[in-house]
């Protein structure tokens, strides 16, 4: 029951985020460039991974590891829902538009095929704790690599000017 309960939740959270993630970024658009938009949604999805790492080791509070985890789910679809809006503030061609999504597509949605092997290796090869602590630091790894990655497309852009 409970575990039909979080994923409706979940399942549900998906418009919903991107929806208002969608209207933030209009709103916020002329003062903060879609990039910034992108590293501090990011950055945000890194702090809760972190929090899941520290409450994980520490306290095993089930209701603090849920909410992190909707908050987290949330945060993760609205940057599914805002990342092609970067296309605008980089001036890509209108010539190379679909391209360009169809190369952010396949990078962006890459960890649906590969996230679940990856964490049920963690989870089988190391029981208990120890394997959900590894996947997440595996997803604060990638959340950092994604965070310099938009970074460095924010100074580019910015240097470009």
């Amino acid at each position: 029951m409970q575990s039909s309960t979080f994923t409706t939740i979940i399942f549900w959270l998906r418009p919903i985020s991107a929806f208002v993630a969608g209207i933030i970024a209009d709103k916020l658009h002329s003062k903060i460039k879609s990039g910034r938009f992108i590293i501090l949604t990011i950055l945000l999805l890194l702090s809760a991974a972190m929090q899941i790492i520290i409450a994980s080791n520490f306290i095993s509070i089930y209701n603090i590891i849920i909410m992190t985890i909707i908050i987290s789910s949330a945060l993760a679809y609205s940057l599914r829902a805002i990342y092609f809006s970067i296309f605008g503030d980089l001036k890509i061609k209108e010539t190379l538009i679909g391209t360009t999504v169809g190369i952010v597509s396949l990078v962006g949605f890459m960890p649906d095929f590969f996230f679940g092997i990856i964490t049920g290796h963690f989870i089988d090869t190391y029981p208990g704790s120890t394997g959900y602590t590894y996947c997440f630091y595996f997803t604060g790894s990638i959340l950092f690599i994604g965070s310099l990655a938009s970074i460095l497309i924010y100074v580019r852009q910015k240097h470009n000017k």
